[in-house]
């Protein structure tokens, strides 16, 4: 009976990979209250072939559970996929249907939506309306790769999912009260941007890095004429900020709007400090996933 005077408490860990690093997110949450347990950032030499690809699963699940406290070896993980490691499609379909509907219409013509997707990729789908589908699609083995390396390090895996939805889901509720985000991600490896409008709108573009200037301009054009209905207070700003930082005037200039670097814990009571708070905002979205 004892147990009734005392808060259940739910902690879970998200562990975000990319090619050269892996960003990890413990957070504790205690009824209506968030707690920031720890961070950590684990880099990798991919020039030297020792990319997190590159090593096998017990070099990297070792790398993993050495770089975290005693106390957290036990915890569930989900695992976040970059946009490198999937397939992501907008589709407007040609009428309404159910998630039901949808989920059979997929498994009958997946060809027609993703062509040249084989038999050895996992598929998923978000339903934004009866008719905006949201498509994803990530290789079965890279999956596995992952679990694996969590499994080596001694986590169970509670699911995997699609950075863009963490991110969507750490900026939702870093700013609760905006229901219209502008989120602009962006690494050594890939960048994106993405308009989320609640309570389920979503607008991805993938962005190629060598030409942001011209892509960012053609998207703020489509802004004002095409999804004249987003409009959102700021541009949020996640990743390295030592690559952000040259590309924060830019988005300001184009969207003429204020570019912020995200603080995805400004809403959490924080054990730890984390100096790569703007690097981690995907990375916290996995850890609030399950809770």
């Amino acid at each position: 009976m004892l147990n009734l005077f005392y808060n259940k408490k739910q902690t879970l860990m998200g562990v975000e990979f990319h090619s050269s690093r892996i960003n990890i997110v413990v957070l504790t949450r205690c009824q209506s209250q968030w707690l920031l347990e720890h961070t950590t950032v684990i880099l990798f030499s991919e020039e030297s072939g020792k990319g997190v690809k590159q090593l096998n699963a017990i070099s990297v699940g070792n790398s993993i559970r050495g770089a975290l406290p005693e106390q957290y070896h036990n915890l569930k993980v989900v695992i976040g996929l970059s946009s490198q490691d999937v397939l992501a499609k907008q589709v407007k379909l040609a009428e309404p249907l159910t998630k039901n509907e949808c989920e059979a219409e997929l498994t009958a013509n997946i060809d027609y939506y993703l062509p040249g997707v084989g038999p050895d990729v996992t598929v998923d789908f978000f339903l934004a309306n009866s008719q905006d589908l949201f498509l994803v699609a990530a290789p079965q083995q890279q999956i596995k790769s992952y679990v694996d390396i969590v499994k080596q390090a001694g986590f169970a895996v509670q699911c995997v999912e699609y950075n863009l939805y963490s991110l969507i889901r750490a900026a939702c509720f870093a700013y609760p009260k905006e229901t219209t985000l502008a989120i602009f991600d962006c690494n050594s490896e890939s960048a994106q941007l993405v308009l989320f409008q609640k309570p389920y709108y979503i607008i991805h573009y993938p962005l190629h890095k060598h030409d942001l200037t011209h892509q960012l301009m053609h998207i703020a054009q489509l802004c004002r004429n095409v999804h004249a209905n987003f409009v959102f207070p700021f541009v949020i700003l996640s990743g390295s900020k030592s690559l952000l930082g040259p590309i924060k005037p830019l988005l300001e200039q184009v969207f003429q709007k204020t570019a912020v670097f995200a603080d995805p814990f400004a809403n959490m009571q924080c054990a730890s400090f984390s100096e790569n708070s703007t690097e981690l905002l995907a990375s916290c979205g996995l850890a609030l996933r399950g809770n």
